[in-house]
Order: structure tokens, then C-alpha cells, then sequence
């Protein structure tokens, strides 16, 4: 298994906790909901019930061991809150419930996760994988159901990105280049992100979403970089001698 191997400040993620934090605000999915009841009508009475305010702390009480919700709404919540106000995400959904046992790997994925197991929650769905649930959904599924005892971060595109830019060398065992499922490349970023925790002594959680902001200006980077690459290949094209 993957292994921290630094045991310092990482530089950038003590820059960002300089900055006054500020919490995530809730999933804007008014825009939305309409779709996500169309898609799923059996379950319309309970979306709409969560629709106002979905921040963090509402989808981790719907996905709770003392929630009353089934197994299939908890992960509509966790859904939801994920594709926030993109209206793909209740088609892409659909179709990942419609997968052949979706609903024993649920339920195995949930109890793993609630009974503080997320590595093997994160195993499990490496090796019996649910077509169309990679990392980024599947980790924000773990997340939400593992106790907040236990540091089960998301791993998804944009928090690989800042960890391939910012900490590549800090984490052992990692594989940064694709976001794919890789239980070591887990277990490097949980372990990595508890021992910054204590070194800055700062919540887990509040660095992995400082970590997730962060990373959109990787993002536009990479953007501007392509279209000066373009713009100049163009240039180069227009005024190539014959």
C-alpha cells in the first residue's frame, strides 16, 4: 500500500491555510431538479425534500447510519450534490443504476464505508467496479457514508491535478497521470492528507476543498496554454515558406 514518506508542511497547502477559510457553499441545483424527477419519479417526493440548502453536512446526514432513507435515495443524494447544477448528471445516473446488481454493490460499497472500512469500500469498487461510477463519484460516495472519524477524502480529476502538481513526489505509490481506480494511489492521498492535517493542524476536509479550489487555476492554465499553442501553430502555418 502507498505510504506518505514526507513528513512536512507541503509548501502550497501551507500558503492556502493563510487565507481565511471559507466553507462550501451548498449545490446549486434549482436549475436541475426538474430533470432529476423526471428521471427518477419514485423518488421525486424525497428530491425535492433535499433540494434547498444540499451543502456537505445535509448529504452526510442523509447517507448517516441513523438515516431512514433507502439505500438508492442516499446515493441520489450523493449524486445530486456531486453534479450540482449540471443537468447531465440525472441521465448518467440512470444509467448507472441500471446496471446488473447495482443494488447488492451499493449496499456492500455502504456498508464498508459506514463501519469505517473506506479503504476496502475504495477496494471493493476497484475490483467489482459499477460502470459509470469512477473515483470522482465513487469516493464522494464513501465519503459521505464513512464516519467523520475517519479521513475517506474524494479523489477526484481536479484534486489529482493539484496532487500531480503541487505533492507528486510526496506521495509513494501513487499513480497521478489518470484519474482511474488505484486502491494505493487511495491510500497515499488519505494517509498524505491526515499527516498535513496534523502538521498544519487544520480540519482534513477543509484542506481537500482549499486543495479542490485551488486546482481550478490548473485548469485554466492548461486552457490558456492550448490556445496560445494553437494561436501560434496557426501563425506558423499562415506564414510557412513554401
Amino acid at each position: 500500500m502507498g505510504m506518505t514518506i514526507f513528513l512536512k508542511p507541503n509548501v502550497r497547502l501551507k500558503l492556502l491555510t493563510r487565507k481565511k477559510f471559507t466553507p462550501q457553499a451548498p449545490m446549486r441545483i434549482e436549475g436541475v431538479l426538474d430533470e432529476w424527477v423526471e428521471h427518477f419519479p419514485k423518488d421525486a417526493k424525497f428530491l425535492r425534500s433535499i433540494s434547498k440548502n444540499l451543502n456537505r453536512s445535509k448529504v452526510r446526514k442523509i447517507c448517516g447510519k441513523r438515516s431512514k432513507n433507502s439505500t438508492r435515495q442516499k446515493f441520489l443524494a450523493v449524486m445530486l450534490w456531486g453534479y450540482g447544477p449540471y443537468a447531465v448528471g440525472a441521465t448518467r445516473t440512470l444509467e448507472i443504476t441500471k446496471e446488473l446488481n447495482f443494488d447488492n454493490k451499493l449496499i456492500e460499497i455502504m456498508k464498508l464505508a459506514r463501519g469505517g472500512r473506506h479503504i476496502d469500500a475504495v477496494s471493493y469498487m476497484a475490483t467489482n467496479p459499477i460502470r459509470g461510477l469512477g473515483p470522482a463519484y465513487g469516493t464522494k460516495l464513501v465519503y459521505f457514508c464513512s464516519p467523520k472519524t475517519v479521513c475517506a477524502p474524494i479523489y477526484d480529476k481536479r484534486i489529482r491535478d493539484w496532487l500531480n502538481k503541487y505533492a507528486a513526489n510526496e506521495l509513494s505509490g501513487a499513480r497521478l497521470s489518470k484519474t482511474r481506480w488505484h486502491t494505493n494511489s487511495y491510500v497515499a492521498w488519505s494517509h498524505w492528507l491526515q499527516v498535513q492535517a496534523a502538521l498544519l493542524g487544520r480540519n482534513w476536509e477543509d484542506l481537500e476543498y482549499l486543495m479542490f479550489e485551488d486546482a481550478k487555476s490548473i485548469g485554466r492554465s492548461a486552457k490558456t496554454s492550448k490556445r496560445g499553442k494553437t494561436s501560434k501553430n496557426k501563425h506558423s502555418k499562415k506564414f510557412k515558406t513554401k
